[in-house]
């Protein structure tokens, strides 16, 4: 029992949080960044640094129209890290028409393809500005929900419309609220990407706090599974413990040898439920891309191409918490060896 729950917990833990993690890598590279300052910042070491503008606009496809956010970037904007994130189709287009940068699933969704013209009407000031352009690029974050609405257009193109520029900060293992902090303090606008995403954070934290309370519970009805077991392991071996009070064995020292068995096997179990988990989870990726390459409707809108992240503090807490009850209701179980009389299975 102990160790399918371990490898339970250490399964679905993992998933979660690399899906979580795989969900914010994706807003912070391709949508807002991990800080967001308006206007221009000073070069800041470590931390990579690009201008960009942001509107919001009505696209045009052959049938019908999908409001969208239009980010404008400056040649260069998709570095290493950010092609990390996502699959590009791109196509070099003999045309003056400035090209769009969309979703593969946005282009489904418009019936749209490389090479063809569209129509961004452009909100601007409470008026509207019509943009004809061409289809340049196609762009896949395995993430449907960022990807419906994000395109990229070419920075200078929207710039004539005077939106005020805001600088994206991608911090390598930096601490976010830090840097914010620091730049607040200095007089800047700036927010984080989950100040502009709270909603997707604040689900992404409720997904993990659930996880981690449903394998709290599961953990607490394990430990009475373990304590029946140890009530059962008592009764089993009442003569032998009746024969060790009799050659004068104390309580404590048979409660202790018995504790330390239990101990042993819960410990081992918890061990190798962990491995097996982590092993399990990573022949479980394979299965997540298969997945994809379905196009399974229901999936449409979970990510399922991720990094895998083991989660170690939750999962050390939740697997220390089954561990501390599992040997607390032995410890319980195994107080009635003091109720065992000396002489009541002596006398087999």
């Amino acid at each position: 029992m102990i160790l399918v729950v371990a490898s339970l917990v250490t399964v679905s833990l993992t998933f979660v949080y690399s899906m979580s993690s795989g969900i914010a890598n994706k807003y912070a590279l391709l949508g807002n960044g991990h800080l967001a300052v308006e206007g221009k910042v000073p070069v800041m070491e470590g931390i990579q640094a690009q201008e960009v503008l942001y509107c919001t606009a009505l696209m045009y496809g052959q049938v019908e129209t999908q409001t969208v956010a239009v980010k404008g970037i400056k040649e260069g904007y998709f570095t290493e890290e950010r092609l990390k994130e996502i699959t590009l189709k791109k196509e070099e287009l003999a045309s003056s028409l400035p090209s769009v940068m969309i979703s593969q699933s946005l282009a489904k969704k418009l019936d749209l393809r490389l090479g063809d013209k569209t129509m961004l009407l452009i909100i601007h000031e409470g008026t509207f500005k019509p943009v004809l352009c061409v289809v340049g690029s196609l762009y896949d974050s395995g993430y449907k929900e960022l990807d419906d609405s994000l395109v990229f257009f070419p920075y200078d193109q929207l710039r004539r419309f005077d939106f005020p520029m805001r600088t994206e900060l991608i911090l390598a293992g930096k601490d976010i609220e830090k840097v914010k902090t620091q730049l607040k303090e200095q007089g800047y606008n700036v927010s984080a990407w989950y100040d502009q995403n709270r909603d997707m954070y604040d689900n992404l934290m409720t997904s993990q706090n659930a996880v981690v309370g449903v394998f709290l519970v599961v953990a607490l009805l394990c430990a009475f599974f373990v304590s029946e077991f140890a009530s059962s392991l008592i009764n089993d071996h009442r003569k032998e413990i009746s024969t060790l009070k009799l050659l004068g064995a104390p309580d404590e020292k048979i409660i202790k040898g018995y504790l330390l068995s239990i101990v042993l096997v819960t410990m081992s179990a918890v061990v190798f439920g962990t491995a097996l988990g982590l092993l399990l989870t990573k022949l479980f990726h394979p299965v997540l891309l298969f997945l994809q390459k379905q196009d399974i409707s229901a999936l449409s809108y979970y990510l399922l191409t991720f990094d895998l992240v083991v989660p170690f503090r939750p999962l050390s807490l939740v697997l220390l918490f089954l561990f501390a009850l599992s040997v607390l209701s032995t410890l319980i179980s195994l107080r009635s060896v003091k109720k065992i009389p000396v002489l009541q299975q002596a006398q087999f």
